[in-house]
């Protein structure tokens, strides 16, 4: 079955790099202290974002064609990238809150994924309806037959699952308006149901 999401996970941040490791934290801080103001000027409150990890990665030179036998890489410069994360209800916003990010400095996208607030309620009804169409194929299979369901034997069911709808990572660009629209969660579940078999009486 599928459910309107109800959430938004938006994971995305901004990277740097500079031959100065000091710099490259410096500059990174600048724009990522800029892109969480930006996001709340668009609506995002402080308890919707969450910093995810801080990363720094010194670059090396590459290896030059026919290098000499006493070459060694050395450092060319580092790469700092920081993540945030961002959870919340606004999903209509969410091509607002890409651009919005992408004006002050973030320049890049984990990822972006729709999903449901409330779950575990979902499951619930996903395994309801699940029970209640196995139990009508079987009797329909067992009147077509000239049988007769009795008792259940045995119940059983799978892990009930959602799959959420997912974009893949970019890296951002130029500035546009971002057409992003929030889409259906598919929540599944799966009931084995085993009766046992009597047959009908006839007159």
């Amino acid at each position: 079955m599928f459910k309107p999401a109800d959430k938004l996970t938006l994971i995305l941040g901004v990277e740097t790099f500079d031959k100065d490791r000091q710099k490259a934290i410096q500059n990174n801080a600048v724009k990522m202290k800029a892109v969480i103001e930006a996001l709340k000027t668009a609506g995002l409150s402080k308890e919707e974002l969450q910093t995810k990890d801080f990363v720094l990665i010194p670059q090396m030179t590459p290896q030059p064609k026919n290098p000499p036998a006493d070459w060694q890489p050395t450092i060319a410069g580092y790469q700092v990238r920081n993540t945030l994360i961002i959870k919340t209800v606004k999903l209509d916003s969410t091509g607002e809150f890409i651009d919005t990010v992408t004006k002050v400095g973030g320049n890049y996208i984990q990822s972006i994924s729709f999903s449901l607030l409330n779950d575990e309620e979902a499951k619930i009804e996903a395994i309801e309806k699940a029970y209640k169409q196995a139990n009508t194929y079987a009797k329909a299979l067992a009147k077509t037959s000239g049988l007769q369901l009795g008792d259940i034997i045995e119940l059983s069911i799978s892990q009930p699952y959602m799959t959420t709808r997912s974009f893949k990572a970019e890296r951002l660009g130029v500035e546009t308006e971002t057409p992003i629209s929030p889409r259906d969660v598919e929540v599944s579940a799966s009931v084995s149901v085993i009766y046992k078999i009597e047959t009908q009486n006839k007159p």
